[in-house]
């Protein structure tokens, strides 16, 4: 058993005890849904069809309308903040950043609506992982729909050429690139190898 199903598996039987009495989840099983909900998205791997990712899509709400129902200080209890704190030296997120955004929610009043602005301004390693898994799952929603993923509809936006790698019923690989055009791809072999005769 994988640690994702080991994770799906801990959450479900959560859920369903959550399920009797869903306006009256105590605490800590919403902690519980968070934790093995976050921990279950990020040691996934990428949905193979529209099902499977609109399923992930599900998971992923379930667990952002569960942070909903916490306080700052009791989401901390599940992932502390990560103990940084040259963040400003280098125009990333830190301790103090994090408090920041706790401070201006409260830390005891619950995060509601401010869940997504929360997690994003959130310094944990987990969270981060979670957010992008997140954005991935959307992409993958995306693509199934027939439609660009979020970062190629950016870089069409912004005039940046997004390639595809692809490749033939010989082996050989090519890439595409959003405008149609096609290239071979020639690997170079390192300087250091050298053929033994």
């Amino acid at each position: 058993m994988s640690k994702s199903e080991l994770y799906l598996d801990a959450l479900s039987s959560t859920l369903k005890d959550a399920a009797e009495d869903v306006e009256n989840i105590d605490k800590d099983t919403l902690k519980k849904i968070i934790f093995n909900g976050i921990k279950s998205v990020n040691s996934k791997y990428k949905a193979v069809d529209y099902q499977g990712a609109m399923h992930d899509f599900q998971l992923v709400n379930v667990i952002k309308e569960s942070v909903e129902r916490l306080t700052p200080r009791e989401f901390m209890t599940v992932f502390p903040i990560r103990k940084t704190y040259d963040g400003e030296k280098w125009g990333v997120k830190d301790f103090f950043s994090t408090m920041e955004t706790v401070n201006e929610i409260g830390m005891d009043n619950i995060i509601g609506d401010q869940s997504s602005h929360f997690l994003m301004e959130y310094d944990n390693l987990t969270v981060r992982v979670f957010l992008v898994a997140s954005l991935n799952i959307m992409s993958n929603i995306r693509k199934f729909e027939g439609k660009p993923s979020i970062a190629e509809e950016w870089a069409n936006k912004v005039g940046i050429n997004t390639y595809k790698q692809y490749m033939d019923h010989t082996g050989k690989e090519y890439m595409v690139d959003n405008n149609g055009r096609s290239f071979g791809i020639k690997k170079v072999r390192p300087s250091y190898l050298k053929v033994v005769k």
